[in-house]
This record gives structure tokens, sequence and C-alpha cells, in this order.
């Protein structure tokens, strides 16, 4: 018996955000709008759903993936790579990204 599909759990939504960043070019700070794929968990579970996919529901978070590798320089108009550190974001219940707090013990154990 199959059961859902991983994607079959969660809701995919597209769309931008702004992010800034230093070009390694011009050495000039600009601000990029940047595509991300926002995968957000279902309220409930799909139909068709077996024992697997309800140990797995629970367990499931929120997130978004950066699909933008290269973004072009607004002042020099040279191309360059978007820093890869940040292409998967955990996004908080209400949606937004999760804020860490710097103070929190554990903050460089992420």
């Amino acid at each position: 018996m199959h059961g859902v599909t991983g994607a079959g759990l969660l809701r995919r939504n597209g769309g931008t955000r702004p992010a800034t960043y230093l070009c390694p070019h011009c050495k000039r700070r600009n601000e990029f709008q940047i595509h991300w794929v926002t995968r957000i968990k279902k309220d409930r579970l799909p139909a068709g759903a077996d024992d697997r996919d309800r140990a797995q529901f629970p367990k499931l978070r929120n997130y978004m993936i950066r699909t933008d590798d290269l973004v072009t320089c607004p002042t020099c108009r040279r191309r360059f790579e978007v820093p890869s550190h940040q292409s998967l974001v955990f996004l908080a219940d209400g949606q937004g990204p999760v804020q860490y707090d710097p103070d929190d013990d554990n903050f460089g154990n992420r």
C-alpha cells in the first residue's frame, strides 16, 4: 500500500524576499529580490495517509528553500553567486523566519 508522498503533506508557495549582499567585484552593498520556495505543513493529514505518514506528520517543519544561485549587481552589472550559508531557512509557526537569540546558550550548536 502506498501512502501520501512527502510533498502531499506540505503546501508549496513561491515568492521573493529582499536580501542585502556585498558585490565581490565593486564592493558595494545592494538589496536584491531573492526567489524562495516556501513549504508549509498542511493543517491535517490528507486522505489516503498510511501509518508511515501518520508517524512523519507531527515531525514536519515549515521551511523555505532559496532558488536563486546568481544575482546581478545593479552598480557594476556583473553577476555573482549568492552566499550559500542561508539556502534553507526553517520557519516559526507564524510562518516568518525563525529568530534566534544570540544570548541563548545553545546558539552556536544549531
